[in-house]
């Protein structure tokens, strides 16, 4: 149980690795995360299952403006795949879908960021992110179904069912605009490196 629970943790905290410095200094910034999922709900009958992979990361550089000013810009990655699998019946209607996604983003951003020190080494920031780019979007769905009818004959007849399929492919592109403001803590373990 403790180890599932520090492996979570470990997937779903963002690691942001910048440096605070003086007036006059360049900073640089990583920052990312990959997160996992997996869910299941329903019965045999009804059944949604929906399995995910996440993952975002990040670089800026960033020039000290100010001792308490940085502006900066920075270009963002953000790959995920998804699967979706429904499974609905109900009565003598059955129905299968299965539905695939792949995003690929790219977020150029400039950013101004404000840093207030609260103690020695504990910085409050809050930066304001402008960013604009393309959002690439794979979609693949399969559908499967059918509906078995009582015939008037005991021998089970082809007529006696009604099927359907159909595979669906698209591909979207699409312009991004984001504006963020985030806020964030930032505590320097050494003069040239925070977290």
């Amino acid at each position: 149980m403790k180890k599932s629970f520090l492996l979570v943790l470990s997937f779903n905290l963002m690691l942001n690795l910048s440096a605070q410095m003086r007036k006059g200094n360049f900073i640089f910034s990583i920052d990312g995360n990959y997160i996992k999922t997996s869910s299941e709900t329903g019965v045999i009958s009804n059944l949604h299952v929906s399995e995910g992979k996440f993952l975002d990361l990040g670089f800026s550089i960033g020039y000290k403006v100010s001792n308490s000013f940085v502006a900066g810009i920075g270009i963002d990655y953000d790959w995920s795949k998804e699967k979706r699998k429904n499974q609905f019946s109900i009565n003598r209607f059955h129905q299968m879908e299965q539905l695939n996604t792949k995003t690929n983003t790219f977020l150029p951003h400039a950013y101004l960021e404000y840093q207030y020190k609260i103690i020695n080494k504990l910085f409050l920031c809050t930066k304001l992110r402008i960013g604009y780019g393309k959002i690439n979007t794979d979609i693949h769905r399969y559908l499967v179904g059918f509906a078995a009818f009582q015939s008037d004959t005991q021998i089970q007849d082809v007529n006696d069912y009604d099927t359907y399929s159909g595979e669906f492919i698209e591909e979207n592109d699409v312009n991004a605009f984001n504006v963020c403001l985030c806020p964030k803590f930032t505590y320097c373990i050494f003069p040239k490196l925070g977290f």
